[in-house]
């Protein structure tokens, strides 16, 4: 183990940088996915379905535990930092604005997948038009407001207390989703072990940690039903 990860907080930092890894690789995935199935290829509707809406869910998860945890640890601490802290939440008020354009994208597709449309239907291909879009828009949003977070909060993470970052960890797992595993474990490891991984791959609870063969197997043929193998 280095030593910055000596440090609780920051390891915690790098356990976040694993988690925003997983949130770029989510949103190309997702974009990627549905740009597929609008040009006709081959890609499971119901699978494109399912990894958004955790996608969606996933990210909305992280931005709560940032802006009813993080924040409120890393403004007491750090009270000059509260206009970058401002802006971060402002970027989250927008982010969270596309997710609802994409959420929209995705009852359009459950609509037409639950009509029994083919994938080739033109019901599908105008569900697929707007989700493409939707997802572009979520990817580039996403991928600028973690290029500005990061270095914002980079130095702030080792300040925060061993008590505090168990506090933190505990809470964020209690609350996150129960669903997606394999595309937790997937988005670590594709296409190579994200910066963090080491980190993050230990704070998981050990039977977690015990299925990763099975779940990064489930990925890659969620992967494949995305058209994306």
């Amino acid at each position: 183990m280095t030593a910055a990860t000596d440090n609780p907080g920051a390891r915690m930092y790098q356990e976040f940088l694993a988690v925003h890894a997983i949130l770029r690789r989510g949103t190309e995935l997702v974009a990627n996915a549905f740009e597929r199935l609008g040009e006709g290829d081959q890609v499971s509707v119901k699978e494109l379905i399912d990894t958004t809406q955790w996608l969606i869910d996933f990210t909305h998860h992280h931005h709560e535990s940032e802006d009813e945890l993080f924040w409120p640890v890393l403004h007491g601490l750090y009270p000059d930092s509260v206009a970058a802290f401002d802006t971060l939440n402002e970027e989250h008020a927008e982010l969270d604005r596309e997710l609802g354009g994409l959420s929209r994208a995705v009852e359009l597709l459950s609509a037409a997948n639950e009509a029994g449309d083919e994938q080739d239907s033109p019901a599908v291909k105008r569900a697929a038009q707007p989700g493409t879009t939707a997802a572009r828009k979520v990817r580039d949003i996403l991928a600028g407001h973690l290029d500005t977070e990061e270095p914002v909060v980079r130095d702030l993470f080792p300040g925060v207390p061993a008590d505090e970052v168990d506090r933190l960890r505990t809470a964020i797992t209690e609350g996150s989703p129960k669903s997606g595993g394999h595309l937790v474990f997937g988005l670590l490891e594709d296409p190579r072990e994200a910066e963090g991984y080491d980190e993050i791959l230990a704070s998981f609870p050990l039977a977690f940690r015990s299925h990763r063969p099975q779940l990064v197997q489930m990925y890659v043929e969620s992967k494949k039903a995305l058209g994306l193998l």
